[in-house]
Formats: structure tokens, sequence, C-alpha cells
């Protein structure tokens, strides 16, 4: 187990973090896009489901600038811009989106 631990720690680094920020605010732009014409080919788009794009292009605009950061060769601001933006998202959803849940 020790092992595979040390492994894991070697692994885990800045810059792999970083990856996975990315990763993780790409895959949250696509599926914010795919909810949004999901719900506007289904006949079931309503005034509500509009600022669904807003958040899709908020996702991918971070993810830019995090790539941008990342290949300057600054990951932990990578890493900041992953948080913000999520964070970010998640206040847009709770404050621009209520009856989305």
């Amino acid at each position: 187990m020790t092992v595979l631990a040390d492994h894991a720690r070697r692994w885990l680094t800045a810059r792999h973090i970083a990856q996975l920020g990315i990763l993780a605010q790409l895959l949250a732009g696509f599926r914010t896009a795919g909810e949004y014409f999901r719900l506007h080919w289904a006949g079931d788009a309503t005034a509500t489901v509009g600022p669904l794009l807003l958040g899709a292009m908020l996702a991918i605009a971070g993810a830019f600038a995090s790539v941008v950061l990342y290949f300057f060769g600054r990951d932990r601001l990578a890493i900041g811009m992953t948080v913000a933006t999520i964070a970010g998202l998640i206040a847009y959803k709770l404050f621009s989106l209520p009856a989305l849940g």
C-alpha cells in the first residue's frame, strides 16, 4: 500500500492538478451547452433555460484562461483560475438559475 501511496504522491504535482482542472472546466462547459440544447430540442425551453448558454461560455472562457496560464508555466495560477471559475459557475447557477435546482 505504501508503494501505491508514494507513486500517487509523486504523480500529484501542480502540473497534473492544473491539467485535471482544465479538463473539469471543459467538461462543465460542454455539459452545460449540451443541457441547453437538450432542453431546447425537447421543447421544454423556457425563459429560464436561456442563461445556460452564458454559463457554458463562462466555463469555456475560464478553461481558455487556464490553458493560457498552463502553457506559460503558471500551473498554480491555472489551478486558482479553475477554482475561481467553478466557484463562479456555482454562484451563477444559484443566483441566476434557481428554477433548475
